[in-house]
């Protein structure tokens, strides 16, 4: 939603041009007083504004490079094989909105990691008659990688990034995309308030920013520098996108330690089993094991699921046996059923195994209750049939 104070800024605007005043439509009114704008007199007084760190690439377009330690120790097993790790961007954006029509990029970082260290360039546009060779850059940037690595950016980062490049007449190429939001969900979602990446950092990576902004700010801390010409907050916007991507580089080699094994890093065992299996590492068996043990009946439930797949049948009848037994798990005691049902051909043992949860269903219940009835049927008809073929 548009606030009043913008509306009124691009009213002035489109007033502006319609009166073939030969403006930019990106003016302030203060300009026609002699006051501050946003325009800097044609972007001349811009790099002395931004500072010495900041390069002027073309009207509007800035970037900066820093270097910084790499926190990436050992090749990340979520990269896939075929992908250099200096082939790997870790990328996020700041953005005058939520991704949709008339949202605008106007800050762009990315890291790379060149051998102990990580090389962060980021790109700032200045004001929006820029975005065309903002984009260019960008587009370069981009096409230096293979692999990009975000938090969040399926979703959003990518999104917007294909929205601006449409608008531009240009085509988004991100050949591999790891959003490490997901990885963060499975490992961390049961032991943290949420999954935002602040959260992540202070929870889990042990990272304290200080003086930081929220995303919800962003977008007014920019708006306010293109109507003053006053840097104001927006420093405090540029090194939070800095450590933004630096932080992906330090959550993936987390996740790496966490899927290693690295009793130090704190996880949700059914999460990091599930990566695990997911990638065909039968460790994720032992996250699952130690789970279940741990009293998290999840565990054993993903657990069984897995022993039923690989045919380890001795050992998933024993775990359904407990299930069902310590903790009453009536899905355990359904498998069970199965198992005798099914492979056993023991009618008798199936049948016991969901008696202690037959009691009190009658017809009209829940989905699960619908199940055990005609379950029961069944073995009765069927243990009925066998007892007369031994009886002839």
């Amino acid at each position: 939603m548009t606030t009043g104070s913008l509306r009124d800024t691009i009213r002035r605007r489109l007033d502006y041009l319609r009166a073939g005043a030969g403006l930019s439509p990106f003016v302030d009114e203060g300009e026609v007083d002699g006051g501050a704008h946003g325009d800097f007199g044609g972007d001349g007084d811009l790099q002395a504004v931004l500072g010495a760190d900041w390069q002027r690439l073309a009207p509007y377009v800035y970037r900066r490079i820093g270097i910084v330690p790499s926190p990436i120790t050992a090749r990340p097993r979520l990269l896939p094989a075929s992908v250099p790790i200096e082939r790997c961007g870790f990328f996020d954006t700041e953005t005058t909105g939520l991704a949709g029509a008339g949202a605008v990029i106007f800050l762009f970082g990315i890291a790379a990691v060149r051998g102990e260290r990580m090389v962060v360039e980021q790109v700032f546009l200045g004001d929006f008659p820029g975005e065309t060779a903002f984009l260019e850059h960008v587009e370069r940037l981009l096409a230096e990688h293979r692999l990009f690595v975000s938090f969040n950016g399926r979703s959003f980062d990518k999104t917007i990034l294909t929205e601006r490049f449409l608008i531009d007449g240009r085509r988004l190429s991100m050949p591999e995309h790891l959003d490490l939001l997901y990885p963060s969900r499975r490992l961390w979602a049961s032991l943290t308030p949420d999954c935002r990446l602040k959260t992540l950092e202070e929870a889990i990576l042990g990272i304290d920013r200080g003086e930081d902004v929220d995303g919800f700010e962003v977008p007014d801390i920019y708006f306010e520098f293109l109507r003053s010409g006053d840097l104001g907050r927006l420093p405090v916007v540029f090194d939070h996108n800095h450590r933004d991507v630096i932080t992906l580089a330090r959550l993936l080699a987390t996740i790496e330690q966490a899927l290693a094994g690295d009793d130090a890093v704190p996880v949700d065992p059914h999460g990091v089993g599930h990566l695990l299996l997911g990638r065909g590492e039968r460790r994720g068996l032992d996250h699952l094991r130690r789970g279940y043990d741990g009293g998290r009946l999840t565990c054993g439930t993903a657990l069984g699921g897995e022993l039923k797949r690989a045919g380890a049948w001795r050992e998933a009848v024993e775990l359904w046996h407990d299930m069902a037994k310590r903790h009453r798990d009536r899905g355990a005691a359904v498998e069970l059923a199965k198992y005798y049902e099914h492979r056993a051909k023991d009618y008798d043992a199936a049948l016991k195994c969901v008696k202690p949860f037959f009691g009190g269903v009658r017809k009209g219940a829940r989905a699960l209750d619908c199940d055990l009835l005609r379950r029961v049927a069944r073995l009765r008809r069927k243990r009925a049939a066998l007892s007369g073929a031994r009886q002839r």
